[in-house]
């Protein structure tokens, strides 16, 4: 662990996404085991872990020595409260939650639910993407994504994610670089009527309950903002889409912990000057960003560290 301290030299917390018992489908890219979990906690050193409102107090109060680690957990996924947390109890951590509400009104957090999909339905990712790309060929996008595509350059997109593969990276570079929002739902619900499954079939039990949220709020975790709907690309939109993402979560937040949310996590590390000085205006304390890359640094943007990568120094 001496060369992430080494490297980060700050704050910074562990980013967990899905996680799946052992000897059953994982849940999600980058899935991880109960025990795998416990492998994580045990290279960084239970010791070095502080729990999230030890870790907040410590920023409110400049108390930071420099090497202070927390654990986050983005997207309100369900194998979170299922699998991770009785890991968390038994070691008696608290951790910090960011939770996008838009689940809870009857919107379709689609990236969610996209992985979810090609977790489940295929046997590796490359099976999945076979089907994308064979999908696109057959799609009005078809010429756009050509065109564009000769733009892609694998040594130098998203490295500081070392955890995606080749393919991973190229599937990323045209959802978020070359499709809007909209086109790239479009072509996935192609992809998905292919393969003859339904969207709704999909949501059931994919997100923790709101119950889950108060729990965890009651118990001494601490539950931040995520935004309303997850958007993709989430620094396109205006400050006054930005605010109403923002301000729809915080108020959801706040009805089901009764704590007004002074933390975040900037949904797939977008973000922009706009949404720093909105999260600002809206007396949020501190923010995470999904990397661990130390050219920038605000109170709104401390680094994580994935926990596959963490996994790769174990391995």
């Amino acid at each position: 662990m001496n060369k992430f301290k080494y490297n980060l030299k700050k704050p910074f917390g562990i980013l967990f996404h899905h996680f799946h018992n052992e000897g059953t489908q994982p849940t999600g890219s980058g899935s991880i085991t109960p025990h795998q979990l416990q492998s994580i906690i045990k290279l960084v050193g239970r010791t070095n872990i502080v729990n999230a409102k030890s870790w907040t107090e410590k920023l409110i109060n400049n108390n930071f020595t420099g090497f202070e680690i927390c654990l986050t957990f983005d997207d309100a996924i369900n194998s979170q409260i299922k699998v991770a947390l009785p890991v968390l109890e038994k070691e008696s951590i608290t951790a910090f939650w960011f939770i996008q509400s838009g689940q809870y009104f009857g919107k379709k957090i689609y990236l969610e639910i996209y992985r979810y999909f090609y977790n489940k339905y295929f046997t590796d990712f490359e099976s999945f993407y076979n089907l994308f790309k064979d999908t696109i060929k057959h799609s009005k996008y078809s010429k756009l994504i050509n065109d564009r595509i000769r733009a892609f350059d694998l040594n130098k997109y998203l490295i500081e994610y070392e955890f995606y593969s080749d393919i991973e990276k190229e599937y990323r570079f045209i959802r978020d670089r070359i499709l809007n929002e909209n086109q790239f739902n479009t072509l996935m619900h192609q992809v998905i009527s292919i393969r003859g499954i339904k969207i709704n079939d999909m949501t059931t039990d994919l997100w923790m309950k709101e119950e889950d949220i108060g729990y965890l709020a009651r118990t001494g975790h601490m539950i931040g903002l995520h935004s309303f709907s997850h958007p993709l690309n989430f620094k396109s939109l205006s400050y006054s889409q930005q605010r109403e993402e923002y301000e729809k979560n915080y108020n959801h937040l706040l009805s089901l912990t009764g704590n007004k949310p002074i933390s975040m996590a900037h949904p797939s590390n977008s973000y922009n000057s706009d949404t720093l000085t909105l999260l600002q205006n809206m007396e949020i304390k501190f923010g995470f960003r999904g990397n661990s890359k130390s050219d920038f640094f605000s109170s709104l943007e401390y680094p994580r560290i994935d926990s596959t990568t963490l996994l790769k120094a174990i391995d």
